[in-house]
C-alpha cells in the first residue's frame, strides 16, 4: 500500500521471530533461522505486507562470513553457510512478495552497531561489503539497505565498494544523541557523503521514538534527500543484545509516525521491538490523514 507518496517498511524481523518462540544464538542471531525454519521468515514477511508494508527487508543482518567465522568455522565453511543464508533469505521474500512489493537487502555494521571502533579498516570492510553486496544482487534485492550504520568511514566504505554494483542503495544511520551518531560524526556529515555518491535516501532506525521525535526536524528542512524512519521502541539508548526491557506506548509511537508525515517523511515504519502489528497502525494512519 502506498499513499501520499510514503512507502511503509516492515517490522523487526527479530522481535518477530522471538515472539514466536524462537532462541536467537550469539553471532549469527537470526540469520540460524534462514536454515533452519525458513517457512518462519516467509510467514513474517506474509504479515507485514498484508499489514500494510510495501518494502519487506532481508533477514540477512547477520548472515556474513565474519559472523559465521565466530562460531569457530573454517573460513571455506563460514563462507558456504553465510551465502546459503542469504540465498534463503531472498527465497523466503519473493515467495512473500506481491505486485508492489520491494525487497530491500540488509547489511549491518561489521562489528556491532553500536561499537564504531571495531570497524576492521577500510581495505577489509570494502572486500566484505563487496562480498555481501554482490551476493544479495545475485539473490534478486531490489535495493541494498545499509542499516543501523554508525560512523561516516564505515558508510563511506561501503559505499565505495557497492558503488561498484548496478543495485540503489538506501542508507540509514543510528542516532545516539540529538544529531550524532555514535563516532561523533553528525547526520550532516552523513548527507555530505551520500550526494558526493548521489545516494537519494537516508534513513534513521534502531533510534528510540523520544530521541527521534525530538531532532528530526532539525535537518529535515536542510537537505533534499528522500527520507524517513524506523524506530526502537525501547526507552533510552538501545541495548547490545538488543533486548528491550521498557517499551514506549503505541500511542508514542503513532506521534512519531504523525509528525513524520507531517515532515514529509517518504518511509516509515519498525525498528527493535516492533511488529506486524504496529505497521497496521502505520496504514491506519496514512488513511486518517489522506
Amino acid at each position: 500500500m502506498k499513499k501520499n507518496n510514503l512507502d511503509i517498511l516492515d517490522s523487526a524481523m527479530g522481535t518477530e521471530l522471538i515472539n514466536m518462540g524462537h532462541v536467537l544464538p550469539p553471532h549469527i542471531w537470526s540469520a540460524k533461522i534462514n536454515i533452519s525454519h525458513p517457512d518462519d521468515i516467509y510467514q513474517v514477511h506474509q504479515k507485514n505486507i498484508r499489514a500494510g508494508a510495501n518494502l519487506i527487508t532481508t533477514n540477512t543482518f547477520r548472515t556474513t562470513p565474519r559472523a559465521y567465522l565466530k562460531l569457530g568455522l573454517s573460513k571455506n565453511k563460514a563462507d558456504f553457510n553465510a551465502k546459503k543464508s542469504m540465498e534463503s533469505a531472498l527465497k523466503a521474500c519473493h515467495k512473500a512478495a506481491i505486485h508492489n512489493t520491494s525487497i530491500l537487502g540488509s547489511i549491518a555494521p561489521l562489528e556491532d552497531c553500536y561499537k564504531p571502533y571495531l570497524f576492521p579498516g577500510e581495505q577489509v570492510a570494502e572486500k566484505e561489503f563487496y562480498t555481501l553486496g554482490s551476493w544479495l544482487q545475485e539473490f534478486g534485492a531490489d535495493i541494498i539497505l545499509l542499516e543501523t550504520m554508525n560512523s561516516f568511514i564505515e558508510i563511506q566504505s561501503a559505499l565505495r565498494a557497492l558503488s561498484k554494483l548496478t543495485i540503489p542503495i538506501y542508507v540509514s544511520i543510528n542516532i545516539y544523541k540529538k544529531i550524532f551518531l555514535k563516532s561523533g560524526d553528525s547526520v550532516f556529515d552523513i548527507i555530505n557523503l551520500l550526494n558526493t555518491f548521489n545516494i537519494n535516501t537516508l534513513l534513521f532506525n534502531c533510534s528510540s521514538i523520544k530521541l527521534l521525535s525530538s531532532n528530526v526536524n532539525k535537518f529535515v528542512d536542510k537537505q533534499q534527500l528522500k527520507w524517513g524512519v524506523y524506530p526502537n521502541m525501547g526507552i533510552g539508548k538501545p541495548s547490545t543484545n538488543g533486548v528491550i526491557s521498557n517499551y514506549e506506548t503505541q500511542n508514542k509511537f503513532k506521534s512519531l509516525v504523525r509528525q513524520c508525515i507531517g515532515l514529509n517523511a517518504q518511509i516509515v515504519g519498525g525498528c527493535c521491538g516492533t511488529t506486524h502489528h504496529h505497521i497496521k497502525l502505520i496504514k491506519n494512519l496514512i488513511h486518517e490523514v489522506s
